[in-house]
């Protein structure tokens, strides 16, 4: 024989999981979405501002990035909060029965049942229960004998995931405004930076000892000095200069796809030493004239 007691409390926790993962999944789609922007940032690059000629900084894309996790972060932490609160207020076994009883069409009496069969009560409520407790008890049982409690609360998650949508939504729309807002024409060393980069992967793809990683890492180093307002033009030209003797070197002693990406990354990096060095003798001047006249 069922026991009432225990199908309500099934239910409680039912009701109670239900709506946790509800409320929770209010943040799932939104947290998704910007831990999936963060790590695509880069291709939707490529697909988007790349293709007019603007380039978005490594210090900006990282901001951005930092940004998107962080709302990641605090999407994962309000849904953790929203499903506790929600497992709490839901939790209550008279509020559990009284949804059960409007399930099942039991007109108040699988609510009054349970009022008085709360296990949360203690022992003193059952010594105070009314001598139609019996009565009920045998009620709720035949209501409750075949309760389908998954069926009667079901998950349901439809409704919050698309809900969440639009919230994942409104944090694309937002990325792509700011990021639009901080894209801006390359110079000249960013454009060299950049190909200085795509050689570092050719050398990469072509070469997989590890000198070819490390020519490799130095060309992305070169390109990271190329993209460094602080570096002076002349430290930019020294670090230029370093690898194209180590591509000089790989070209000597190198064949095949390893040495042609090598030879490529030489011709972009004499071109960057010579805007370098271009640089260097810009910013230093000589001055004429003669001191003032006594």
């Amino acid at each position: 024989m069922p026991n009432p007691v225990d199908i309500l409390e099934r239910a409680r926790i039912r009701i109670a999981r239900v709506s946790a993962l509800r409320s929770a999944a209010y943040a799932v789609v939104p947290a998704i979405a910007a831990v999936v922007l963060a790590f695509l940032i880069d291709p939707i690059g490529a697909a988007t501002w790349s293709r007019f000629g603007y380039v978005l900084s490594p210090a900006r894309a990282g901001a951005i990035q930092a940004a998107l996790f962080a709302i990641a972060a605090a999407a994962v932490v309000a849904g953790i909060v929203l499903a506790v609160r929600a497992w709490r207020s839901a939790g209550d076994f008279v509020a559990a029965a009284e949804r059960v009883d409007s399930a099942v069409g039991g007109r108040q009496q699988i609510l009054t049942f349970a009022a008085l069969a709360n296990p949360r009560l203690g022992d003193g409520a059952k010594e105070s229960r009314s001598p139609l407790f019996p009565l009920l008890w045998r009620r709720a049982i035949n209501l409750l004998e075949r309760f389908d409690i998954a069926g009667a609360f079901p998950f349901g998650l439809v409704r919050p995931l698309a809900r969440s949508s639009l919230i994942a939504s409104a944090i694309v729309i937002a990325m792509l405004i700011a990021t639009m807002g901080l894209v801006r024409a390359p110079t000249k060393d960013e454009i060299e930076a950049t190909r200085l980069r795509e050689i570092a992967a050719e050398i990469e793809k072509s070469g997989p000892d590890a000198s070819d990683r490390a020519l490799a890492a130095e060309a992305r180093s070169a390109a990271d000095a190329l993209e460094n307002p602080r570096l002076a033009p002349e430290k930019k030209a020294e670090r230029l200069e370093a690898l194209m003797r180590d591509i000089e070197r790989v070209q000597n002693n190198g064949t095949g796809a390893s040495a042609k990406g090598a030879s490529s990354g030489k011709g972009t990096a004499e071109a960057s030493g010579t805007s370098a060095a271009k640089g260097e003798g810009n910013g230093k001047g000589t001055g004429n004239g003669s001191g003032g006249i006594g």
